[in-house]
């Protein structure tokens, strides 16, 4: 796997669902997002990350281990990155998504504490690659 770009490739798919493997690398951020239409979820493999999702009033933050498993509703904004530390081996995680990724979002939060869409992109791959 590239030590120092993202990577992934679909497990499996249809007109219902996606199935991603990506691998995470230090100090790449998938910008705060959503995921359009789908819903979604995402089990890390190996490695952790660290998710940083919106709450409707402030960014919280999580952890999550090699198990742990993490459910995106309709409207979820996160963004989601390697978790800092030094990491045997790589950082991989399986995501799935429903219907299949079409389009995503990006946002900032303004200085009066609220999200601002920055720009809309087509897509056809996982987690802002």
């Amino acid at each position: 796997l590239p030590e120092h770009e993202r990577w992934y490739t679909r497990l499996d798919g249809d007109d219902e669902l996606d199935i991603w493997l990506i691998s995470w690398v230090p100090d790449r951020s998938t910008e705060l997002h959503d995921h359009g239409g789908s819903i979604g979820a995402l089990t890390v493999v190996s490695g952790a990350l660290t998710e940083t999702r919106w709450d409707g009033e402030a960014l919280r933050r999580r952890s999550l281990s090699a198990g742990s498993q993490a459910a995106f509703p309709l409207g979820w904004v996160h963004d989601v990155v390697r978790a800092p530390g030094p990491v045997i081996g790589p950082t991989l995680s399986v995501h799935a998504y429903s219907p299949p990724l079409t389009a995503m979002s990006y946002y900032e939060v303004t200085e009066r504490n609220t999200l601002r869409r920055t720009r809309t992109e087509l897509t056809d791959g996982p987690e802002g690659t």
